[in-house]
């Protein structure tokens, strides 16, 4: 399927491939859609959103499964289910709801909007992640490190933070990836001022641009390989060393 959403991209019009084909080939739509004020926007928007939204997740993530692990207390664990509650909500309804809520208000037409829709979305995925995190690192390490004289500041620091990076890397990986990816939500919410790569690549399909929306598409895909990627790799050597 990559292969022949490349093909499009590279031709004027759609054509099955063949060698006669392959002589109109040219990456002419990759300029023009990357000429367009529209198109760099939605790259701006998206790296916005996907960055702040994953960094949000699995900030909240972390705290709330600190606190359902480690705390223990009913408070906890009411945060902890209500922060996995959205799982059972489809997403279509969640940003209908999200639309209704913040209609009136400043948010409405910004990318903050987006932003509030994807972490109320993604928040049950951190949770979980860093929860069984959590759980993988035993409460004397902290308590070795508490007799050793060393604060909680430190012990966080020094011992709970590197054995749980790994996870919150990944963690915020995999938000990345489905906050780049994800159209619902952007598509309900759409206004001129927060339009992002999958909007645009929909506007783009439905105009029909087919040229326009191959090479939009592949800049996406190209876009979250050369992050994602290198990033899984990281992670994965940083977590055998941590073994």
């Amino acid at each position: 399927p990559l292969a022949m959403l490349f093909w499009a991209s590279l031709l004027p019009s759609y054509r099955l491939p063949s060698l006669d084909a392959l002589g109109s080939a040219n990456f002419a739509s990759y300029a023009r859609v990357l000429g367009q004020g529209t198109v760099q926007r939605a790259i701006v928007n998206t790296i916005l959103l996907v960055l702040v939204s994953a960094s949000i997740v699995m900030a909240l993530s972390s705290l709330i499964a600190w606190f359902s692990v480690r705390g223990r207390s009913v408070l906890g664990r009411f945060v902890d289910v209500l922060s996995f509650a959205p799982t059972a909500v489809p997403p279509i309804v969640m940003v209908m709801a999200i639309l209704l809520l913040y209609l009136q208000s400043p948010l409405y037409g910004t990318l903050w909007i987006l932003i509030l829709g994807h972490v109320t979305i993604y928040i049950a995925f951190g949770t979980r992640t860093m929860g069984g995190a959590l759980m993988q690192i035993h409460k004397e390490l902290a308590d070795a490190a508490a007799i050793s004289g060393a604060g909680w500041f430190t012990s966080l620091r020094c011992i709970t933070l590197p054995l749980m990076w790994p996870h919150i890397l990944n963690g915020w990986l995999w938000v990345v990836a489905h906050s780049a990816r994800d159209l619902t939500i952007p598509l309900v919410l759409m206004t001129t001022g927060n339009l992002v790569v999958a909007t645009a690549l929909w506007q783009m399909w439905d105009f029909p641009d087919l040229p326009g929306a191959s090479a939009v598409a592949m800049l996406l895909v190209a876009g979250l390989l050369v992050l994602v990627v290198p990033l899984q790799i990281y992670a994965a050597r940083r977590g055998d060393r941590g073994q």
